[in-house]
């Protein structure tokens, strides 16, 4: 995936973004030896001379995360055979953009309920394969919704970051605490994963929410079975 949307007007003007990574370039946190993946603009030229070793400066950070990315592990009333279709296509989706996301130095929280709140940090292409195998473990079999899991996890959260949603399902409930999380100053994206063309059922609850959230300035990415999740994304 090459882009997607995300909101960084929550970042003074007065900050530099480096390979998408929000840092305040003006304030050095640590010098440390250079690893795989660093960016050679990071490099401290001076010291590395002096030491003949690559030195590598980080710069504070101006956030201490950029996106939530939160994942609803609810278990769906559909078949087996239905349930896993959807479950891979939420999976896909949410690897995408943390692919993405890891790729382009953002540091992101993955955030999902299992026998409580999980939150797993990702900051650089160095933590993907270990947030790959995370994920390639999770079972969808939870009773606790996306709904509780935004009203616990954001209630006591002060930086106001992008929130982005992994859901196949929608309802009231859950499109209150979204519009609630948008008022609060967070900036929301949701991929919803649509069952419609497995389940033959067409939801005009959920096309009326998704449809009410877009107008409201939310990012409402609907992604049917069939549909390729790269060019949803990247729209």
């Amino acid at each position: 995936m090459d882009r997607f949307n995300l909101k960084t007007n929550y970042i003074s003007e007065t900050n530099s973004i480096l390979n998408n990574k929000f840092e305040d370039m003006t304030t050095i946190s640590d010098i440390r030896n250079y690893a795989y993946g660093d960016s050679l603009k990071k490099i401290h030229w001076k010291l590395t001379a002096k030491s003949n070793n690559l030195m590598v400066k980080n710069f504070q950070s101006t956030t201490e995360t950029s996106a939530l990315i939160f994942l609803d592990l609810h278990k769906n009333p559909y078949s087996d055979d239905i349930n896993t279709i959807v479950e891979d296509k939420v999976l896909e989706a949410a690897v995408s953009v943390i692919y993405y996301c890891t790729s382009n130095w953002i540091p992101i929280n993955l955030v999902y309920y299992n026998n409580g709140i999980i939150d797993y940090p990702a900051r650089s292409p160095l933590d993907f394969d270990e947030i790959y195998k995370v994920l390639s473990k999770i079972s969808f079999i939870e009773k606790v919704g996306l709904k509780d899991l935004l009203d616990v996890s954001l209630i006591e959260n002060i930086n106001k970051t992008n929130v982005i949603l992994f859901t196949s399902n929608m309802n009231f409930d859950l499109y209150d605490e979204i519009y609630k999380a948008k008022q609060s100053g967070y900036e929301l994206s949701i991929i919803y994963i649509s069952p419609k063309e497995l389940t033959g059922i067409n939801d005009n609850d959920t096309e009326v929410i998704l449809s009410n959230l877009f107008e409201a300035g939310i990012d409402v990415y609907p992604i049917n079975i069939s549909d390729d999740v790269k060019s949803k994304l990247e729209r």
